[in-house]
This record gives structure tokens, C-alpha cells and sequence, in this order.
């Protein structure tokens, strides 16, 4: 199936001084089509992910969650999180980024309370209003204050949660432990076999049964959005590459290429407009 889109990008006034710059999107999918979500990412925005439809779970930090309808996934700058199909079932959902400063009043008052919580199942009435709520975003021209009511509502769900987790085994956390501690190296599915101790087809399995991904695909993506956040602050096309690992300049930038849809100087441009 071809990915639907609809998505309607605005700047809301939260006081004299201070704007921040709301996405928001929504997206009815399935697992050939979902590209960008389901990559291992991180990024400096907040991001709120809410369910709709779909046999999905969500990573975020080493901690897996199962996602039933109206489920919300809060994703801070600098945590590392990616959706997982679990079937071929369509999956559809709303998909907020708040492009602004963690000191962001708004972001500050509404999020920093609770910074350890990156999953949300409000009580089902409420769940109906946050959809509602959604939808409006997407059709009115202002925000402001669904915006206000909406995260208002986030906020007063946090401790109604109880999370679902899928624990990860101990060997996979300390994969992934190993992986972002050690992301400017050059890393192999044979040198973390060695490491902890392990067959390479145990970690094969591991990464399949739990991500639905390949080990090397997933560094890979790691690595690549590593760079990236690296272009965001400003660091040069070599020093992106040669920090998340790749020692050849022109590799990394055909592989962010083929990744992002545009070369990593594209990519720097457009991550400061």
C-alpha cells in the first residue's frame, strides 16, 4: 500500500517573546511504506507519537512498549526511539514534532515534570478527546489553545499509566548500551558477538525477534542519524562522517544519501531554516 500523508506545519505564539513551531501529521501506513519512524532516530524536538490503528510496539531508550489504540509515545531530545511492526496490519496514527528549546516555557511546564515517562495510556473518554483534538489541528488554521488543552490532557494522563514493557534481554541491552557508547567506532556483528560473549546468530536472532531488523541495518541507521544530529550543530560533512564511524568521506554521504533523500550538505542546509 502507498503511504497516505496529511500533515499542516504552523507557528504558535505561547507568549510575547517566545514561539515555538508545531508539525503535526497524519499517516495511514503499513510496514513497506513507514520508512522514517521505524529507523532507530534522534533528533533535538520533542515528539509525540499517538496510536491509532496497527500491531505495533515502540522503542525508546532500551525500554519497548506494546501500543494499543489511543496510546501516546513522548520521545525528548537526545532519546534515541523507533516504531516496530509486528504484522503486516495497517497502521495508522497522529505524529507531532515541537520544533523548539528544552527551556521552552510551554515544553518546560507541560514535560519536564515527568521526564522519565516516554509512554502514556490515558483513560479511553480522554483518549477520544485527543484524537478530536488532533483532527482539529490538522483542519483549523489557529492552535493555540487546542494545543494548550491537548498537552494539558497528556500531562493529567501520566500517572493513570501503566506501561506495558517487553523487557529486553540483558544481553540485548547491553548491545545497545555498547552500540550508542560506542557509535564513533567501527562496530561488526562479530565484534559484539566477541564482546559479550555470544554466537553471531544469537545476536542475529535477538535484533530480529525484538527490532524486526537485521543487526548491521540497524547500526547502520544508528550511525546515520548520529551523523545527522552531528549536521544539526553544526559540524562539517567529514566530521559528521568521522564521528559516527565512517572513515570514508564519500561512503558515508552515499549512505546518508540513499538514507535521507539528499546529500548531508542538503540535509545541513535545510536543518537550519
Amino acid at each position: 500500500m502507498r503511504a497516505i500523508r496529511e500533515s499542516r506545519e504552523r507557528r504558535i505564539s505561547i507568549s510575547e517573546s517566545g514561539k515555538f513551531k508545531l508539525k503535526i501529521r497524519r499517516t495511514i501506513t503499513d510496514r513497506g511504506s513507514h520508512v522514517f519512524e521505524t529507523d532507530d532516530h534522534v533528533h533535538r524536538e520533542l515528539e509525540i507519537y499517538i496510536n491509532l490503528t496497527g500491531d505495533i510496539s515502540f522503542l525508546v531508550n532500551n525500554e519497548l512498549y506494546s501500543l494499543s489504540s489511543g496510546d501516546l509515545i513522548i520521545a525528548r531530545p537526545g532519546e534515541y526511539h523507533h516504531c516496530i511492526y509486528r504484522s503486516d496490519a495497517l497502521h495508522s496514527f497522529y505524529w507531532i514534532l515541537l520544533e523548539c528549546d528544552e527551556d521552552n516555557p510551554m515544553v518546560e511546564y507541560f514535560f519536564s515534570e515527568n521526564k522519565k515517562v516516554n509512554f502514556v495510556s490515558p483513560p479511553s473518554a480522554v483518549k477520544d478527546e485527543i484524537k478530536a483534538i488532533c483532527q482539529e489541528l490538522l483542519e483549523k488554521e489557529e492552535g493555540f489553545f487546542e494545543t494548550v488543552r491537548l498537552f494539558h490532557l497528556i500531562k493529567q494522563s501520566v500517572g493513570s499509566s501503566n506501561a506495558p514493557r517487553q523487557n529486553l534481554p540483558d544481553d540485548l541491552n547491553g548491545i545497545l548500551d555498547y552500540l550508542y557508547q560506542n557509535i564513533s567506532e567501527r562496530i561488526s556483528i562479530k565484534s559484539i558477538a566477541e564482546h559479550f560473549f555470544l554466537s553471531q546468530s544469537t545476536v542475529e536472532r535477538r535484533f530480529k525477534e525484538y527490532f524486526d531488523t537485521k543487526p548491521m541495518e540497524f547500526i547502520q541507521k544508528a550511525k546515520l542519524n548520529y551523523a545527522a544530529s552531528l549536521l544539526r550543530k553544526g559540524e562539517s560533512v567529514l566530521n559528521a562522517g568521522l564521528g559516527a564511524g565512517y572513515q570514508d568521506n564519500s561512503y558515508f554521504i552515499t549512505l546518508f544519501t540513499r538514507h535521507y533523500k539528499m546529500t548531508p550538505k542538503e540535509y545541513k542546509k535545510k536543518s537550519k531554516v
